[in-house]
């Protein structure tokens, strides 16, 4: 499962790096933005439906598997529910959306596109699962091959036609998983058929589950993605394009974080029952803070140089971007793989303050940065932020560490948030 997310990274990045010498600023400004809709809507509505998914499908699983497939097709059917009405939303909005978002309501046609984006990446996750809850990784990495490989293997031949636009990008974004998902449905359809139809009772038990990882997916999404909204809404849509290149390049230290939490995460409470966490978090923490500081100390020396080489000439603005945001990347590679996933086990509800706490003060600092000084004030406050709030979180995962003493035969401290987890 690991492997194909790490690939699907880096094609990510390959594929941002090549439009970025075929779109200008402006044209990638607005391709991003597009992007940014269909990733936060995955992050939110996606992210919490399939956990529910997952937590609620698991437990029927072995002794009723009916029940197990009820609860996944419910989930694809609320997708499917909030895109048709997200849609139709589009469909009565889109001229002063695209005047919203794009400056130009001519160009309000390509929310059709992101909505086509959305139902397609929501759908794969969907799909993907039916393997998860059945424990078949090899099926769940085949799925994100096929759909990466139809995906970008679309665009490069785009790109090598010498075609591309905004528009063909985000419907090769869509088709690609779309025709995966018709691939492996075709090949699984003994699982899969008949897909029950909408049973209430499931759907409200699925609702109970997710409404908390709603609320919580939705404060950390924004928190983490308005910023370049806000720069669409404050300022123009080459310093859009700016921004989003910037952030190409300096947020892959914080790609590998997630990356690293995948393996870190099965160690967290196991480590915890024995006591032996604090000592292994200090140690892992201290290697980590070394690994930034020579990946920063390495990007100012080489950014001039390697930025002539890879930037085209009208995003070169953006190498002083990448090093204001490097360090709030950074910070989440310092903080991703071990202390927000530990906070998220043993205090969940504090990454939810935090987030709900920082989020009006940062719309009230994006608006005076971005007006004043443009993507390079919004890089500021995103960086800025980045770096106050994984201290805080630093401070509070070590706080907690240490409650329980590494010392056979010593009693621990267990908090009561994590004594429910552990014996529910």
């Amino acid at each position: 499962m690991a492997a194909p997310k790490a690939l699907a990274g880096l094609c990510t990045v390959g594929i941002n790096v090549v439009l970025l010498r075929f779109f200008g600023p402006e044209q990638y400004g607005t391709y991003a933005l597009c992007v940014s809709i269909v990733l936060l809507s995955d992050a939110i509505l996606g992210s919490a439906l399939d956990l529910g998914v997952i937590r609620v499908a698991s437990l029927h699983q072995e002794k009723d598997p009916q029940r197990s497939i009820a609860v996944q097709a419910a989930g694809f059917y609320l997708k499917v529910i909030c895109v048709f009405v997200g849609t139709i939303s589009v469909s009565v909005l889109a001229g002063p959306l695209g005047q919203l978002l794009f400056h130009r309501r001519a160009d309000g046609y390509l929310l059709y596109f992101v909505c086509a984006g959305v139902l397609a990446l929501l759908s794969l996750r969907s799909l993907q699962i039916v393997p998860q809850v059945n424990c078949r990784f090899l099926e769940y990495g085949l799925l994100e091959l096929v759909q990466m490989a139809l995906k970008y293997g679309g665009i490069a031949l785009l790109l090598t036609w010498g075609k591309a636009n905004a528009a063909f990008v985000l419907a090769l974004l869509a088709a690609g998983p779309l025709l995966a998902i018709a691939i492996f449905t075709a090949a699984w359809r003994r699982r899969l058929f008949p897909f029950p139809a909408v049973n209430w009772q499931v759907v409200r038990e699925l609702v109970g589950f997710v409404k908390w990882y709603f609320l919580t997916f939705s404060v950390s999404a924004l928190v983490n993605r308005a910023d370049i909204f806000l720069v669409a809404s404050w300022s123009t849509l080459r310093e859009v394009g700016l921004y989003s290149a910037a952030q190409t390049f300096a947020f892959v230290p914080q790609l590998l974080g997630t990356y690293l939490s995948v393996l870190l995460s099965p160690r967290i409470m196991p480590r915890w029952q024995a006591g032996q966490f604090s000592g292994f978090f200090r140690g892992f923490q201290l290697g980590m803070f070394a690994v930034c500081a020579i990946i920063y100390g390495a990007a100012v020396v080489l950014i001039n140089s390697a930025g002539q080489r890879i930037l085209p000439p009208s995003f070169i603005s953006s190498q002083r971007i990448i090093l204001i945001l490097l360090p709030g990347a950074l910070a989440g590679l310092l903080t991703f793989p071990l202390t927000l996933t530990f906070l998220l086990f043993v205090k969940p509800r504090f990454l939810v303050a935090m987030d709900c706490i920082a989020l009006p003060f940062m719309i009230l600092l994006y608006r005076y940065a971005i007006r004043e000084h443009g993507a390079v004030g919004a890089a500021w406050v995103t960086s800025v932020s980045f770096v106050l709030k994984a201290l805080i979180a630093q401070i509070k995962a070590w706080q907690l560490a240490r409650s329980r003493r590494d010392t056979t035969g010593v009693e621990l401290r267990f908090p009561q948030e994590v004594s429910s987890a552990v014996t529910g």
